[in-house]
C-alpha cells in the first residue's frame, strides 16, 4: 500500500517501536508533497517531515535530495528528543573531562570496530559530523535553557566561531580525535558548558551520520529496545497510531490488560495519567504506558465512533505481544491457511509452528498464505528459523559485515542455509508490500529465490541491513548500530531496491492483494 498508513510504519521503523504517524499526502491549495515536507521542516516539525520525506523515498529510493532531507530531519528529531531527556542530561552534565573523553572514545571505538561498511568509517567524517551536531545544539532552545541560559549572544557567537576553526581538520587516529575533543571541551567549559554534554553531542553526531538506523540510545531506551525484540514488555498491550493530531489505538494484543479493559482499535486516547497527548512527542505517549507490573495507568479515552471521553484505569502487567495471527479462509474441506507475521521476535517460530498445527487439524488444507505486509523485521535468527520450516537444504541469505580475525563465531560474512530434511511441503504464497522490511525481506527473498513460494503484492521496503543494540560499558546508554548487510540467496542486495514480487498488486485496498494471493495459491492465476 502507498497510503498514509504505510508511511506511518516506515517512519516508525527509524524512530520508535510502538508509535506510528499518519499524515495526509494531499493538502488544500494543491501543495505538493515535497513542499509539505519542506514546510514541516521549516516549522521544526522534524518527525512529521521525516515521515513525508520517507513517503517520497518510497517512490524513488535513490533520490539524493530526498534521502538527504529524510536523514537531516531524523537527526534533528533524535537530537531534540535527546536534549529533552532530563534524566540523561542530568547524568552527563556531571561528567568530568576524563569521563567525557571516555564516552566519546567508547562510542567511536564501537563504530570503528563493528559498523558494517568499513569504507564509511572515516574518522575525519565522523569527527566533522559530530562537530555539526554540537553546533546545531547551540541553536536548540532546550540546550540553551539548560546549559547556556546566562551566556550572552556575543559569547555564544564566539563559541560557534571557535567551532568553525575545527572544520577541515584531518583526523588520522582515535587518539587525534580525542585530543580535538579535549580542546573543544576546554572551550566549552569557558562558557560553563559541561564536558559530558559536549562529548555526547560530538559522539552522537558521529553515530547518527552513519545511516538512518544507527544511533545513540539514551539509558531509558536501551532496555525497551532490547526487551521489545525479546518479547518482554510491561505495559497495557496496545500499539498506537498518531492520526493527524490524534493518538489512536491501532492494535490490541490478545490476553492483555487492554483487552480486559475493552480498549479497541480506533479508540482515541486523549490523556495519559493527566498528561495531554503532545503531537510533537508521540513516542513519549507510548512510554507513559510502560511501567512496573501491577501499577495503574489512567487513560482518558474517546471510544471509536463516539464523541464523549471516558476515564478508565488499566493495570500494567508483563504483556506477551504475540507476533502471529492465523485463520482458515474458505469452506470446510477446501480452505486456505492464512498466517500473518507482524514481526520477528523470540516467540515467532513457535507461534508459526502452532498456527500450522492448528491449520492442519482439519482436512482440505490447499496451501498457506504467509502475510508479511507491514512487517518491519525484528530478530534475524527468528526469520532464519521460520524460513527453515519451509525450505529443504538450500541457501537462506548471505550476510556481509566486518571480519573478526581470530573470532570466526563473530564473523558476519556468512552464508546461512536451511538443513531441514522434512520441511512443510504445502503450497505457499508470500504476501508483501512496501512496508515489508529487513528480516521479513529475508524470509520472502529466501522463499522466492528457492522457488518455494510465489510472492504477491508490492516491491518491499529495501532495508537490507542488520542492527544490534550494544550497551556502553563506561557511559550511560548504548548504540543501535548497523553491523551487517544481507542479500538474497542469488546474492542480490535488498538495500535501496527491495524485493520484486512475482505478481504486482498496485491497489491500495489490502483485500485486493489478499484475494489475488488466494487466486495464485488456488492456481486460478498461472505464474511462470
Amino acid at each position: 500500500m502507498r497510503s498514509s498508513s504505510k508511511q506511518a510504519t516506515r517512519c516508525s521503523r527509524s524512530t520508535t517501536l510502538w508509535v506510528v504517524l499518519l499524515l495526509p499526502l494531499s493538502t488544500a491549495r494543491g501543495q505538493t508533497i515535497r513542499e509539505q515536507a519542506q514546510n514541516l521542516e521549516k516549522q521544526g516539525k522534524y518527525f512529521e517531515a521525516s515521515c513525508v520525506y520517507d513517503e517520497l523515498l518510497s517512490k524513488d529510493r535513490n533520490h539524493p535530495e530526498l534521502r538527504e532531507g529524510y536523514r537531516r530531519c531524523l537527526r534533528h528529531f533524535r537530537q531534540q528528543r535527546r536534549l529533552d531527556d532530563q534524566p540523561l542530561q542530568s547524568i552527563i552534565s556531571k561528567f568530568t573531562a576524563a569521563e567525557a573523553g571516555n564516552l566519546y572514545d567508547q562510542i567511536l571505538g564501537i563504530v570503528v570496530k563493528h559498523y558494517a561498511d568499513r569504507e564509511r568509517v572515516d574518522l575525519t567524517s565522523l569527527f566533522q559530523n559530530g562537530l555539526q551536531e554540537l553546533r546545531a545544539s547551540t541553536h536548540k532552545k532546550a540546550f540553551l535553557l539548560r546549559n547556556l541560559d546566562r551566556v550572552t549572544e556575543a559569547d555564544l557567537a564566539a563559541f560557534r566561531a571557535s567551532l568553525d576553526e575545527f572544520e577541515g581538520e584531518k583526523i588520522p587516529s582515535l587518539a587525534h580525535a580525542r585530543e580535538k575533543v579535549r580542546k573543544i571541551v576546554t572551550l566549552g567549559n569557558q562558557l560553563g558548558l559541561p564536558a559530558g554534554v559536549i562529548a555526547l553531542e560530538l559522539a552522537c553526531g558521529a553515530a547518527n551520520s552513519l545511516d538512518e538506523y544507527s544511533l545513540y540510545l539514551a539509558p531509558g531506551r536501551v532496555a525497551p529496545a532490547r526487551a521489545a525484540l525479546k518479547n518482554k514488555i510491561v505495559g497495557i498491550g496496545v500499539e498506537l497510531t498518531l492520526v493527524g493530531q490524534r493518538l489512536e489505538v491501532s492494535r490490541v494484543y490478545r490476553n492483555s490488560p487492554a483487552t480486559v479493559s475493552e480498549l479497541q482499535k480506533g479508540d482515541r486516547i486523549v490523556r495519559i495519567d493527566g498528561h495531554e497527548i503532545d503531537p510533537q512527542a508521540p513516542d513519549l505517549a507510548a512510554e507513559r504506558l510502560l511501567g512496573k507490573a501491577g501499577t495503574d495507568v489512567k487513560l482518558e479515552v474517546i471510544p471509536r465512533g463516539q464523541m464523549m471521553a471516558q476515564t478508565i484505569e488499566v493495570k500494567r502487567q508483563a504483556v506477551l505481544p504475540l507476533s502471529v495471527d492465523w485463520e482458515r479462509r474458505g469452506n470446510e474441506g477446501d480452505y486456505i491457511g492464512y498466517i500473518r507475521i507482524h514481526s520477528f521476535q523470540e516467540s515467532t517460530l513457535q507461534e508459526v509452528k502452532d498456527a500450522l498445527t492448528q491449520l492442519q487439524q482439519q482436512m482440505g488444507l490447499r496451501g498457506v498464505i504467509l502475510d508479511l505486509r507491514g512487517n518491519p523485521g525484528g530478530l534475524f535468527k527468528s526469520a532464519l528459523d521460520v524460513a527453515e520450516l519451509f525450505l529443504p537444504d538450500s541457501v537462506i541469505v548471505h550476510t556481509h559485515g566486518p571480519e573478526t580475525p581470530g573470532h570466526p563465531e563473530n564473523d558476519l560474512n556468512r552464508v546461512y542455509r536451511s538443513h531441514n530434511m522434512s520441511p512443510y511441503g504445502m503450497p505457499l504464497v508470500a504476501l508483501v508490500d512496501g512496508e515489508t522490511a529487513s528480516a521479513a525481506e529475508i524470509l520472502a527473498g529466501a522463499l522466492k529465490d528457492n522457488g518455494r513460494a510465489k510472492v504477491v503484492g508490492q516491491t518491499t521496503y529495501g532495508k537490507g541491513s542488520i542492527q544490534c543494540v550494544i550497551p556502553l560499558e563506561r557511559a550511560p546508554g548504548g548504540l543501535r548500530l548497523t553491523v551487517a548487510r544481507f542479500s538474497t540467496p542469488s546474492r542480490v542486495p535488498f538495500s535501496g531496491r527491495g524485493l520484486l514480487p512475482h505478481v504486482t498488486v498496485n491497489e491500495s485496498d489490502p483485500d485486493v492483494a489478499l484475494r489475488t494471493a488466494e487466486q495464485v495459491l488456488r492456481g486460478a492465476m498461472i505464474i511462470d
